[in-house]
């Protein structure tokens, strides 16, 4: 999918809209298997993927979806579980990837999909021989899933107080139900470090523009984010 993280993309791949328009490979007769990748919450964007282009791909391609949530997994869908799920346009299959160092911070991540695949993933050498995820930590995962649920209100609730006190601009790229806030001015970013606020601001690839983030965390006080807000206001 366009602006697809690097990290799941494959060389020679083809971008799935061209000019606008759905990729005509994927609107012909000829049968054939495809692979789309996508990002659950593309980078530089505040909503999940819209994927309702899934419907009108030709009936005779065998469709996998993969799809990277590591920037979606414990913040969107219900208790915070992420859009796989909720994925149900017709496949052949889905699979899930994710990172749980971001939501979770946890080292570690998963891996979901149909049990044949799942099957599948445990004969390859490179998954049996990989180091496996810290016990402890797969442990914590489970022992915490009530503390998780209780930290995702908690967030939901910092992001709705922004929301009633963040005044909107064209500086800033903000929705109540993601917890990044984007900043598509550099001056923003010297104002922030001079109020000793340091945010993630950095280049995905060497010729992009640097990508400045606020990510806001369930710890957050209220206190903090009325400091944040009062400089994001600032005119």
């Amino acid at each position: 999918m366009n602006d697809t993280h690097n990290a799941i993309q494959t060389e020679n791949s083809f971008p799935i809209f061209l000019n606008g328009e759905l990729n005509n490979r994927l609107l012909d007769s000829k049968p054939e298997k495809i692979t789309i990748l996508t990002d659950g919450v593309p980078s530089f964007e505040t909503k999940p993927a819209d994927l309702s282009f899934l419907e009108k791909i030709s009936k005779t391609k065998e469709i996998t979806l993969i799809i990277d949530e590591s920037h979606s997994l414990g913040i969107t869908g219900k208790n915070g579980c992420g859009i796989y799920s909720s994925i149900s346009f017709p496949l052949k299959r889905k699979i899930m990837v994710s990172s749980l160092g971001k939501a979770f911070g946890l080292t570690g991540g998963v891996i979901a999909s149909d049990s044949e695949f799942i099957n599948q993933i445990k004969e390859l050498e490179t998954f049996t021989s990989a180091a496996g995820m810290n016990p402890s930590f797969v442990q914590t995962l489970y022992d915490a899933k009530e503390i998780y649920k209780k930290q995702h209100q908690k967030l939901l609730d910092n992001l709705n107080y922004i929301d009633s006190i963040l005044i909107k601009n064209g500086n800033v790229k903000f929705d109540k139900n993601y917890p990044l806030i984007y900043l598509l001015s550099n001056e923003l970013v010297e104002k922030l470090k001079q109020e000793k606020i340091i945010i993630a601001s950095f280049r995905y690839t060497k010729e992009a523009e640097p990508l400045n983030r606020i990510v806001v965390t369930a710890n957050h006080l209220k206190e903090d984010l009325d400091k944040l807000v009062s400089v994001l206001n600032k005119k």
